[in-house]
């Protein structure tokens, strides 16, 4: 079994936004930056309908917490193709070497189309100079 694994820095603890999130707030974080859904790069097809179920949490604590990481610029959401992008995914999580890089592009060709895909690339620029 091939196991896939996140990183989460432990400033994240400590971050002055995380900090004065809710619990609610602070459980989607942790369960974006680690469910088996995401992609290390950060953006992937999420429906909130699954969030939820993985969660076991209901639809108005799941937008509570949902608006918070939008409001904190956490994450970005395209609602109609369902995809969410974690902001700073690439500054703690990019590809190591050419051949990591050269898969994660294959993972973005088979992305719905999306205009996350813009900010996505904004983001690897400032973070990652040779992704792209």
């Amino acid at each position: 079994m091939k196991y896939r694994y996140n990183v989460i820095s432990n400033d994240f603890w400590t971050d002055e936004k995380v900090i004065k999130w809710d619990l609610d707030t602070k459980l989607l974080a942790v369960y974006l930056l680690s469910c088996p859904h995401k992609m290390t790069e950060g953006i992937f097809r999420l429906p909130k309908e699954y969030i939820a179920a993985d969660l076991d949490m209901g639809k108005e604590r799941l937008d509570k917490a949902f608006t918070k990481l939008l409001e904190d610029d956490f994450i970005k959401y395209d609602e109609e193709a369902k995809i969410l992008f974690i902001t700073k995914s690439l500054k703690y999580n990019a590809p190591d070497n050419p051949n990591q890089e050269k898969s994660a592009i294959k993972w973005l060709e088979r992305l719905p189309k999306t205009y996350l895909l813009n900010e996505f690339i904004a983001s690897a620029k400032k973070y990652k100079e040779s992704f792209f």
